[in-house]
Parts: C-alpha cells; structure tokens; sequence
C-alpha cells in the first residue's frame, strides 16, 4: 500500500513526515486514500502522483510512503480489541488524470472517537514513517 506524499504538506524539511499525511478525519469518516503499488506500474505510478499532488495547491510530489494492507489491518481497538480498519479496494473510475484501477480505502471498521482517530492517525504513521522515491519501490 502506498500513499502519495506532497511537499511541503506532508514532509518537513529534515524530511521526515508530517502527521498531516493521514488526517484523522479521513480516518473516521471518508477512508484514508491509498494506492496498491502492484497494480500499477511505475510510469503510472508517477503519473497518479503528479496528478494527486496537481489538485493541490503548491504541492509537489516528494515520494511516497508504503507498508502493507496486512500491517493496516492488525491495528486493533484499545478496549475491545477488535479490528479498527478495513482496506477494500475502490477504483477511482471516469476520473480524468486521478482515475486510479489501484485505488483502495482504509477505513474506521466502526464509529469511533475523536481521540481514537487519532490513536489510530499515530500508529499508521508509525507503519507510512519513511519517506521513499517512487524508483526506490520499483527496485
């Protein structure tokens, strides 16, 4: 799983990345936007980035940071235990230069708290913690 970085918005100038790579928000209500690096290739894989990184105002793309469906899955409620995110895939069809076949979600598995949001922001920033080149996965 790969999630698109933009500079400066997602990453400091020391280079490591800011929380503000997976907005709580997105966590507890619309899914956290990711991309599965081996459906795609990586001139699609630059060509995704460039155009997610063009919706953005000043943004340019600084690379990406990957870990793996599974690792999303195994983060776990703190009181019951329970899986708190699913990942599904969710194409991005008819969608000029953002159409994505490799689009997929992580979503909150149920409602959750404001302060949960931002357990779970914490830990996946702890597994999308490095930045990496877009080359750099395709190695």
């Amino acid at each position: 799983m790969v999630k698109v970085v933009c500079s400066p918005t997602h990453v400091r100038k020391d280079g490591t990345l800011r929380a503000s790579l997976i907005a709580p928000s997105d966590i507890e209500r619309k899914g956290v936007s990711l991309i599965r690096q081996t459906h795609l290739g990586k001139d699609e894989m630059y060509r995704l980035a460039r155009a997610i990184s063009d919706t953005l105002q000043d943004r340019t793309v600084a690379g990406v940071a990957i870990s793996t469906a599974e690792k999303v899955r195994e983060i776990v409620d703190a009181d019951t235990g329970a899986q708190s995110l699913c990942v599904f895939d969710d194409p991005v069809r008819n969608a000029g230069d953002l159409t994505n076949e490799a689009h997929a979600t992580g979503i909150a598995s149920a409602c959750i708290s404001s302060a949960e949001a931002l357990r779970i922001q914490k830990l996946l920033l702890k597994l999308f913690e490095r930045l990496r080149s877009i080359d750099e996965i395709y190695a």
